[in-house]
């Protein structure tokens, strides 16, 4: 069965990349909302000088969003750009939407200070046992901000 954008659960205010081919160039910019089946609201996308970009309506654009550990890939029609009361861009509905699943476990942001030892008992590294920042943790593993490299494929215990 076909996905449509519902089945994503896709939230308000999530980035969305935007591809452009004509003129040619990529922004990123956020989704403001989607009416099933009929369009899909983006903010207007600005250039490097905070200038709203501005192509022709009827341009096909890609647009590529990251939500729920899977990337959402999809071409749209620009259908119409807006200006007032704020800069947003409606576009078609899309027809065909791809999506990749790129993790299996979600993350979940934390500001937790962590201990950050050896691994094994009989290792002995000088910059350890140290503190460090978790920022956010799955099923899987953590992310953890420390000031040095601990280096490639080193195994520590938290």
């Amino acid at each position: 069965m076909a996905k449509t954008l519902a089945d994503f659960k896709l939230q308000i205010g999530e980035p969305v990349r935007v591809e452009i081919k004509a003129p040619k160039g990529h922004y990123m910019t956020s989704l403001v909302g989607v009416v099933e089946n009929s369009g899909v609201f983006i903010q207007a996308p600005k250039n490097a000088y905070g200038e709203t970009v501005l192509i022709t309506e009827g341009n096909i654009i890609t647009l590529r969003l990251l939500s729920n550990n899977r990337i959402i890939t999809f071409a749209s029609k620009l259908l119409k750009q807006y200006d007032l009361p704020v800069s947003y861009w409606l576009l078609e509905y899309p027809g065909r939407i791809e999506s990749k699943q790129i993790r299996s476990n979600s993350r979940v942001p934390v500001n937790l200070m962590v201990s950050v030892d050896d691994f094994d008992d009989m290792s002995h590294r000088d910059d350890l046992p140290c503190s460090a920042l978790g920022v956010d943790i799955s099923l899987s593993g953590c992310c953890v901000q420390y000031g040095q490299t601990l280096g490639i494929s080193v195994t520590v215990s938290i």
